[in-house]
């Protein structure tokens, strides 16, 4: 089967003060085994819920407890006011 891995930890999150790590494996969430993604788990659980992941890194396996948090995620989007054209084609225009 699939394992589940973490990518990644953000500073200052519960995880980063739970001590978990890049490329630790999920194995459980509150005793669920997890076969796929768990961040539509989480959303469903909600924010501040205490969850139990089960852990294994390096062939130890271990429980951490951590609060659910929902980080939100920064999204951008440009646009032109002044609806000129020309100024944003000339902007992205290829340099040959």
């Amino acid at each position: 089967g699939e394992k589940v891995l973490v990518r990644s930890v953000e500073g200052q999150s519960p995880a980063y003060g739970a001590d978990i790590q890049a490329g630790d494996e999920i194995i459980a969430i509150n005793g669920i085994r997890v076969r796929t993604q768990i961040d539509d788990l989480i959303k469903s659980i909600g924010s501040g819920v205490k969850l139990s992941f089960l852990i294994a890194r390096a062939g130890l396996i271990r429980t951490v407890e951590i609060a659910a948090v929902l980080s939100p995620k920064l999204e951008l989007q440009i646009t032109v006011d002044n609806g000129d054209d020309n100024i944003l084609k000339a902007w992205l225009k290829k340099n040959d």
